[in-house]
Formats: C-alpha cells, sequence, structure tokens
C-alpha cells in the first residue's frame, strides 16, 4: 500500500532515552521499505479523543508504545486499523504485541551480582514518575532472583538525576547494619550517577546487563 501511513502512539510524557531514540528511526526506515509513511503521534490528557486522530490521518496500522483503553480499543476494532502494542507488562485484550522482558532485566542484574559473590543487593529506583512503569517490572525480576537465591529483599533507594541524590543512596547502602556491596540500578545513567570519582571511596561498579 505504498503511500499510505503508519502511526505510533506514545503515552502521555513518554520519556524518549537512547533506546527509545534508536527505536523509533529503525521502526520508519522498516516502514518505508514497504512504501508507508511513519507518523509518531504522542498522547497527552487534554488532547482530542484518539478516535478523531485515526479518522484524520487513516493508518494502515498503528504501533501503540502503551495499552490501550476500552474506549480506544473498542474504536479502532470498530474502524478496523490492526494494532500492534508494545507493553511493559502481559494484557488480554487481543490485540497483537510484544511484552518487553523487564522482569526478566532484572533477573538477569541480580543473578549476574550473585553469581560474583554477593549477598547483599540494592536497587537504584528511578526518582523519575514517567520510568516508573519500566522500573516495576526490572524491580520485580530482582525480588525474585534474590528470592530464588534464599537473600534478603533488595535494598531499595530511590536515585534522582543528581549527585546529592546519589551521594545519599551510596551512604545509605554502605551504611546499614548488613551494608550493600552490589546494586542493580535501572538504566546507564543513574549507575554511572551512583559511582564516585575514583579514589573517592571503595565502592565498585560492576558492569550492568541489559
Amino acid at each position: 500500500m505504498p503511500g499510505s501511513r503508519g502511526s505510533t502512539r506514545s503515552p502521555p510524557n513518554f520519556p524518549v532515552g537512547h533506546a527509545l531514540g534508536s527505536f523509533l528511526p529503525t521502526l520508519s526506515t522498516a516502514f518505508a521499505r514497504d512504501g508507508f509513511t511513519f507518523v509518531i503521534h504522542p498522547t497527552t490528557p487534554d488532547e482530542q479523543p484518539l478516535r478523531e486522530v485515526w479518522q484524520a490521518i487513516a493508518p494502515a496500522a498503528i504501533v501503540s508504545l502503551d495499552a490501550f483503553g476500552p474506549a480506544d480499543l473498542a474504536d479502532v476494532r470498530e474502524l478496523g486499523i490492526p494494532v500492534a502494542e508494545v507493553v511493559y507488562r502481559p494484557v488480554d485484550d487481543g490485540l497483537a504485541g510484544i511484552t518487553l522482558p523487564n522482569l526478566r532485566f532484572g533477573t538477569m542484574q541480580a543473578e549476574h551480582l550473585i553469581a560474583a559473590g554477593h549477598t547483599r543487593i540494592g536497587f537504584a529506583y528511578p526518582a523519575d514518575e514517567r520510568l516508573h512503569r519500566f522500573a516495576e517490572p526490572r524491580l520485580a525480576g530482582v525480588r525474585e532472583a534474590c528470592r530464588a537465591a534464599g537473600l534478603r529483599e533488595p535494598d531499595v533507594r530511590t536515585v534522582a538525576m543528581d549527585a546529592d541524590s546519589a551521594a545519599e543512596a551510596t551512604s545509605a547502602w554502605t551504611g546499614v547494619q548488613v551494608p550493600v556491596t552490589a546494586v542493580c540500578a535501572y538504566n546507564d545513567e543513574i549507575a554511572i550517577g551512583c559511582s564516585p570519582p575514583p579514589g573517592r571511596s571503595a565502592w565498585r561498579c560492576r558492569r550492568r546487563l541489559p
């Protein structure tokens, strides 16, 4: 269908980090190979109903970066638009889609550190509320790995993207009765923030698995 549009819908205040920033151009290129024009539509709470958007641009298909609500789901079905969802927890709405394995990512992080001999694990949880939908499954994976290894629950500290917040979390991890010796950070930026300059402390930063 040359000239048709493929549309991507993103949820409100969706953070565009390195991974998503790489994903969108790749998706656009893939659509273009088959003659589709790729359109990105970020949603906001006070915008026009999505049904009006779909009617205005008449997409051949929609890739949604979040699960559809009941009303939007009914609309796309009525309009006959194929939809694929990229979600962060399994949903049962009958649509095709991919569930990102964030829980498994967290399990892999913790298993890597446990295999290296660490028995007290911390988790650096993002302060940015937009990231919580991604961080929760990862934290669940870390908890699962700790339980499977017979370890305590991970020591969870919220870390903002500033030096003071990272220093406060690091001090808390190393100051408890049974100190944390390794941390699963939500992402690379938080991991770097929790790593002090050389010579400042004995805190060691291990490579984070994806």
